[in-house]
């Protein structure tokens, strides 16, 4: 194949090696190109086309318990990955479709949860200010909603009809 010089991000990078080539400084030069082209042609033959990854743990000298813990929950994940059997089915790709569908389904789900809440909000708002409304015209309350005393004893009747037994007792 053919190398090229390609400009990426340091985000991009996932894995580094532990294996040190050194390159000529100009590599936009075809001699210099094509020595880096050997150089790495000769390490991929010495590593077998498997080449060493760099240990963190080894090169830092003051690496904390916690970095330890989560290069294991790394390589245990990668096992994991590795392991799964999800290469073996012929249809993954509409499993996964159908995934995404379900996800997309139930965010949409969710929406319009909370969107039915919105709406039931507002519908107790509204019935909310009729009910004071009626409270104010039977004065159960003051326009200030302050409850009076007509409404106090409303309050303490457990009838069947507690407004109509209040009227009639304080309208005669």
């Amino acid at each position: 194949g053919q190398m090229v010089i390609i400009t990426m991000s340091h985000t991009s990078i996932l894995q580094l090696s532990s294996v040190c080539v050194v390159l000529p400084r100009d590599l936009r030069v075809e001699d210099n190109m094509t020595t880096a082209k050997m150089a790495y042609k000769e390490v991929e033959e010495r590593f077998k086309g498997e080449f060493p990854l760099l240990d963190p743990l080894k090169m830092i000298r003051n690496s904390t318990p916690r970095i330890a813990v989560i290069e294991e929950q790394l390589a245990s994940l990668e096992q994991r990955i590795k392991d799964h059997n999800a290469k073996e089915f012929e249809d993954l790709d509409k499993r996964l479709e159908t995934l995404h569908e379900k996800d997309r389904l139930i965010a949409e789900r969710n929406n319009l949860e909370v969107e039915i809440d919105k709406s039931l909000s507002l519908l107790q708002m509204d019935e909310l200010k009729c009910r004071k409304r009626v409270l104010r015209r039977l004065e159960f309350c003051t326009e200030s909603d302050v409850i009076t005393l007509k409404g106090r004893v409303a309050c303490e009747i457990s009838s069947a009809d507690e407004l109509l037994l209040t009227e009639l007792l304080f309208s005669g």
